[in-house]
């Protein structure tokens, strides 16, 4: 079946048909549409197996990313639907629940301030749940401006992989630094006092990942805007 990459409401009319095509064609794939009471397209959720959209109908993309065993980034699941919108992460987080499982064994990292890590513990509540390094640093800045060796001394502690070498490197930061670091517990953003089995965590920009779709190709119909990134 052949689809229009032109025509905005031709292609979400046809978008379950190119999901089951992408489920067909790419076996243990995981797709799933949301709509309203009146059928209207809400979200949609796709998984393959291994943002801001700028086109007429203004949403936001969802991205789950991975570290393979050679640290290379590796996408999990995406999905586009309303910006900043509660019902929009919980919703993205419980289909890739689905498709993922849950457990001990799940982590997250987060930028602090991501509205969709608000809501990681509500549908993961057994998952671990930290931030991303930078956005903790950024907190940090945000509150006590520039601060003398502030960013050497936190990444120090921040990759140390001895507690003894965390508490070292945490000792040497300024007062005020410390105190605002207290309010977020180590397990948070310290390599050593990560809870679970760990041989190294995924620590980068997420939406960086989304540059790799240039302007033109983010002002298109859906149809087209998935195409892209699978």
């Amino acid at each position: 079946m052949s689809f229009s990459y032109n025509d905005h409401e031709e292609s979400f009319t046809n978008l379950h048909v190119y999901l089951h095509n992408i489920q067909r064609t790419n076996p243990h794939s995981y797709t799933y549409i949301k709509t309203d009471v009146l059928d209207r397209f809400e979200l949609c959720f796709v998984v393959i197996r291994c943002v801001r959209i700028r086109g007429e109908y203004l949403n936001s993309i969802f991205v789950a990313v991975a570290m393979d065993g050679n640290n290379n980034n590796t996408p999990i699941a995406f999905g586009i639907g309303v910006a900043n919108n509660v019902n929009s992460c919980t919703w993205f987080l419980m289909r890739l629940k689905d498709a993922i499982g849950e457990g001990r064994e799940v982590s997250f990292i987060t930028n602090m301030d991501d509205t969709i890590s608000s809501f990681v513990g509500q549908v993961f509540p057994e998952a671990y749940h930290g931030y991303s390094s930078k956005s903790v640093l950024i907190y940090c800045r945000l509150r006590i401006g520039q601060s003398t060796n502030l960013e050497y001394l936190f990444f120090r502690a921040c990759k140390a992989y001895t507690t003894q070498d965390v508490e070292k490197s945490f000792s040497k930061l300024s007062h005020v630094a410390r105190e605002v670091l207290a309010k977020i517990r180590k397990t948070k953003w310290s390599r050593a006092y990560f809870p679970n089995i760990c041989w190294n965590v995924l620590n980068n920009n997420i939406p960086e990942f989304l540059l790799v779709l240039s302007v033109t190709q983010r002002n298109v119909p859906i149809i087209t805007l998935i195409d892209a990134i699978v």
